[in-house]
């Protein structure tokens, strides 16, 4: 459980992190 709950949180930060990279 607690590793499907980092995942999700990784993909999150990794969706996060690119967008604003490809805002700039």
């Amino acid at each position: 459980m607690l590793a499907n709950l980092m995942s999700l949180f990784l993909l999150g930060l990794i969706r996060v992190l690119t967008g604003a990279q490809a805002r700039w």
